[in-house]
């Protein structure tokens, strides 16, 4: 931890640091709270292939959507790329994982106009993700014998059922898109009534907006990412809800499984 402040300390010129707090970790970089103030997200040494030109990529995603979308993203305050360093302004707010929202139809209209400003930008400011739905399904069956010993007999038959059955149709549009858009990734106020930001855009890849969709049926529920998709008719496919399904339960089955890796129940208890 104290390289880790050293090199903060140095990025911000200086800046007295207080508390250097832990918030949690993703599945490439660890994320600490800096004095209530700013968050700082470090790649893992071990997952930087590309470390320095993901970092260099968040930034100008943040700024292209600080741009265009009606709920806050966090503002980047400095990036040292080499160090796998990036420091974001905090956003006010609790994430929908920690804190579920009781109503989660009153976040539709502000999903829906968010995804809608989003999807409006050049698809090829993001990097490309055509990872074949059959490739999804492949995946999701090695985690299910991963995780198989933590489920009863009733929830095997369920994810058996699921993956000996095909995939949708592959998808005919490419957007912009967040591409991770899950409860720990949504903040909002008290309330839960009102969204206060969209957090952590290393995953931002111009694919299938369906995967957007869903997260947002898996942590909120069928029926209003189903309003959700309703709300950006003329922007996605027909096919777009059949593979929000099929994308949901496979991000399902993902989220048990890093929760079990990670020790968050979190992720494991909403799973």
């Amino acid at each position: 931890m104290d390289g880790l402040t050293g090199a903060v300390r140095r990025l911000l010129g200086g800046y007295e640091i207080g508390a250097l707090t832990p918030l949690g970790a993703g599945t490439d970089h660890d994320a600490y709270d800096l004095d209530g103030v700013f968050v700082v997200r470090r790649r893992r040494p071990e997952e930087d292939d590309d470390g320095p030109a993901a970092v260099e990529r968040e930034v100008r995603v943040l700024e292209a959507v600080a741009r265009v979308s009606p709920i806050p993203v966090p503002t980047v305050v400095a990036a040292a790329p080499e160090q796998g360093l990036l420091v974001l302004r905090r956003l006010p707010g609790t994430s929908l994982l920690a804190e579920p929202c009781p109503d989660p139809d009153r976040l539709v209209e502000q999903l829906a106009g968010f995804l809608a400003a989003v999807y409006a930008l050049p698809a090829d400011l993001v990097e490309p993700d055509d990872h074949p739905l059959s490739g999804y399904l492949a995946e999701a069956a090695e985690t299910a014998a991963r995780i198989a010993p933590v489920l009863d007999a009733g929830q095997r038959a369920l994810v058996a059922e699921f993956l000996a059955t095909a995939p949708p149709p592959e998808p005919a549009i490419r957007l912009f898109c967040h591409a991770d858009l899950g409860a720990e990734h949504l903040l909002a106020e008290p309330t839960r009534t009102r969204l206060t930001g969209v957090l952590d855009w290393s995953d931002a890849a111009g694919t299938d907006p369906a995967r957007d969709l869903g997260r947002l049926y898996r942590d909120l529920g069928p029926g209003p990412a189903a309003r959700v998709h309703d709300a950006l008719t003329g922007l996605l496919d027909d096919g777009a809800l059949s593979r929000a399904a099929f994308h949901a339960r496979c991000a399902l089955l993902e989220d048990l499984a890093f929760g079990l890796d990670e020790g968050d129940r979190r992720y494991a208890d909403a799973a």
